[in-house]
């Protein structure tokens, strides 16, 4: 394992990582456009333009603002003050916390109903967020792609209250795909940790590196998989090479 495994995997990625380096010295020798071997000029452009969007999105500008009733500037500043936000940032680490805390068995049905009370305490809570900032940015409001992620959490939720105390029924896999929705507010704590939101964007911004990696990956699974059925197709059934596990067709 440490030999055959770990010294010649670290023997192959310094080799790979050195002559990386020095392609990307001559790239910059001669002048080449694009900012990495691993992306086309147009990928390059596109992260480019990214970068500017996310420097300079604005929902609503100042004088625009100027222009609208006083109830609406209040709902503004209200919904951008640094402790609304916090409050909401509170409110969905607790309630993932809740959505956590089910025990099974149940210690009691009075547990249950706690876990249910706060449930719908921060459903209001983020319905409400949501409410409040369509008042305060109107059509704007969808024009950030994290304000369509809450709302979509928020339809989510109030779809899954409605089938559940309205309707009466109780579907084990759609509940548990609402939950999923639920939880995935936590994400928005990459919006105000500014440590985290550079990881993501940076994560964000490699993604056609990642594709051209993952295409050269595949092209090697792909010509592993041409050779075992040209090689070990013929050989029985035997132990775990079973019907499950065996090289006689390519879908195998």
């Amino acid at each position: 394992m440490l030999v055959g495994c770990f010294l010649m995997l670290n023997i192959c990625v310094g080799v790979i990582i050195d002559n990386f380096s020095e392609m990307k010295k001559e790239q910059r020798k001669d002048g080449v456009k694009g900012n990495s071997l691993l992306m086309t000029e147009s990928q390059s452009k596109w992260i480019e333009a990214q970068k500017k969007i996310g420097t300079q999105k604005m929902f609503l500008s100042l004088k625009e603002l100027e222009t609208y009733p006083e109830y609406r500037k209040r709902l503004f500043f209200f919904v951008n003050d640094d402790r609304f936000e916090g409050f909401i940032m509170g409110c969905i680490i607790l309630n993932s916390i809740v959505l956590g805390a089910r025990v099974y068995p149940s210690p009691g049905e009075n547990y249950e109903l706690l876990l249910v009370v706060l449930n719908y305490i921060f459903a209001a809570i983020f319905t409400g967020e949501c409410i409040l900032k369509i008042m305060a940015y109107h059509w704007n409001y969808f024009s950030d792609n994290w304000n369509r992620f809450d709302f979509l959490c928020v339809c989510a939720t109030i779809f899954g209250l409605f089938v559940e105390i309205i309707l009466g029924y109780k579907v084990g896999a759609l509940f548990s795909a609402v939950r999923l929705f639920r939880v995935a507010r936590l994400l928005r704590l990459l919006r105000f940790a500014k440590g985290l939101n550079k990881i993501f964007n940076a994560f964000v911004l490699s993604i056609p590196k990642l594709l051209n990696v993952a295409a050269i990956l595949f092209l090697l699974q792909f010509l592993y998989g041409v050779m075992a059925v040209q090689l070990f197709a013929k050989i029985q059934y035997n132990n775990l090479n079973d019907k499950r596990g065996n090289f006689r067709t390519f879908y195998r």
